[in-house]
Parts: structure tokens; C-alpha cells; sequence
């Protein structure tokens, strides 16, 4: 049973590590011939696409730190006790990912004065959706075999905010310690860095349209100041609960900023 659990945890935890980038972005179908503004875009890591859409070029050192993120992550559910504290991995896509998304859209609102937000809002639903659903929808049946009837309430309660990514906020409200001995068998666990990804993602496109303002070019200093007192709000609010409520410095979504 505890092998059977440990699986799908596993699979839950490498749903997040598909590609933010290449899976967020439209194919490559209708690229035009490039103009010396699209190069001047490339030499800067990124790749003007047809009807104004932006990919970034390859970045080995990304792909690399992606790399170590995900064997991160595998090392801690797979009980390699030299890399006990893997879970950072996590840390750092959530940093690569905010990293890359953030120029997109930065790019953008620079080159075309808007954000398309339903675009970008189906995009990140076409990426994530139905791999979730699968997850969620087979480790649920795998509960309903395996679990004893006492045990699936919890299990379909946190399967249920899952499916709407507010996982994290659930586990932060009833409390639920991370790395206190037992979580092991909360099936859908992991799925709380995926909240705090698509809640970030949520808010953060309306807050770099506002930051830039009508003039993009002009507004690159206010974004800098902007992301600057973000980070240290954030910073300083996640220090300060971890000694006063450590449940939510590590769950919520405005203390991973």
C-alpha cells in the first residue's frame, strides 16, 4: 500500500514540471521572415512568432536548471537520503517559471501596448487541464480500491480543491504540516505548489499591465520598482509567519512571491 501511494504522489509532484515556455506557447506554424526588429527581439533570448506572439529562444542554462529542479524533486519521493532536502526543487521552478512567463509577457505588452489575456488564460488551461484531470480522476479511483472508507473523505475533499487549484490554500487552513511524519499518505499533497503557480498567474498579468502603464518603454522603471516591493513585501511577510503561522508562509501563493 505505502508503494502504491508513494507512485502516485510522485506522479502528482511531476505535473508542474512540464515545460512553462514550450507548452504555454502557440506552434511555430505561420512564422514569417524575421525583420531586423524581430532580430534585435532574438538577440535579448527571444522569438517573435506570427500574429505577435513571442517564444523564447533555447536557453541551455535553463533547460538545465529545469533538469535538476525535476531529479531534484525525484530524489526526495524516491527516499535517496543524501538529497533529503530536494523538495527546493520546487523553489526553483517556481523561480524559472516566473523567470521566462514574465518576459513573455513583458514582451509583449512592450511591442503591442495590451496583454491578451484570454489568450494567455487558455493557454495555460490547454497546458495544465488535462493532465490534471487524468491525475485526479485515476488516483481517485486508485483511492476508492485501496483506502478504507474512513479514509477517503479527506482524500475526495483535497482531490476537489485540486481540480480548482486551491489545493494549497485548503492544506494551509486545516493545517497540515508538510513534513510532519504521516503526510505521506495525503494523496494529493503535492498538488499545492500547482495552486500557487496558476494563483500567481492569475494576478500577475494584471499587475505588469498596470506597472507598465499606457507606455510600456516608460514604464520599465515603475516595473522594477513594482516587482522590487513585491519581493520585498513578500519576503518579509513569509519570514515573519514562518514563526507565527508556518502553515501559510508555506502554502500560500503572496508569500512564494
Amino acid at each position: 500500500m505505502t508503494g502504491q501511494l508513494q507512485i502516485g504522489r510522485l506522479w502528482e509532484g511531476m505535473i508542474q514540471f512540464r515545460d512553462p515556455i514550450r507548452d504555454d506557447q502557440p506552434s511555430r506554424r505561420g512564422h514569417h521572415s524575421v525583420s531586423s526588429r524581430s532580430k534585435a527581439i532574438e538577440s535579448r533570448g527571444l522569438c517573435q512568432m506570427g500574429g505577435n506572439e513571442y517564444r523564447l529562444g533555447y536557453r541551455s542554462d535553463i533547460e538545465g536548471l529545469r533538469a535538476v529542479a525535476i531529479l531534484l524533486v525525484v530524489a526526495v519521493h524516491a527516499g535517496v537520503p543524501w538529497l533529503s532536502g530536494g523538495f527546493v526543487g520546487v523553489d526553483i521552478f517556481f523561480v524559472l517559471s516566473g523567470f521566462l512567463i514574465t518576459g513573455l509577457l513583458v514582451q509583449e505588452i512592450t511591442d503591442t501596448g495590451r496583454l491578451r489575456f484570454a489568450e494567455f488564460y487558455m493557454r495555460r488551461l490547454r497546458r495544465l487541464l488535462p493532465a490534471l484531470l487524468v491525475m485526479l480522476l485515476v488516483i481517485s479511483l486508485l483511492a476508492a480500491l485501496l483506502l478504507a472508507p474512513s479514509e477517503q473523505g479527506g482524500q475526495a475533499s483535497a482531490a476537489a480543491m485540486a481540480a480548482l487549484w486551491l489545493s494549497n490554500v485548503h492544506f494551509a487552513f486545516a493545517r497540515l504540516d508538510y513534513f510532519a511524519p504521516g503526510t505521506e499518505t495525503n494523496l494529493f499533497l503535492h498538488t499545492w505548489s500547482l495552486g500557487v503557480e496558476e494563483q500567481f498567474y492569475l494576478i500577475w498579468p494584471a499587475l505588469l499591465v498596470w506597472l507598465l502603464g499606457g507606455d510600456a518603454h516608460r514604464g520599465m522603471g515603475r516595473l522594477k520598482v513594482g516587482m522590487f516591493v513585491v519581493l520585498a513585501v513578500s519576503l518579509v511577510a513569509c519570514v515573519v509567519l514562518t514563526y507565527v503561522a508556518p502553515q501559510l508562509a508555506f502554502y500560500m501563493m503572496p508569500l512564494r512571491a
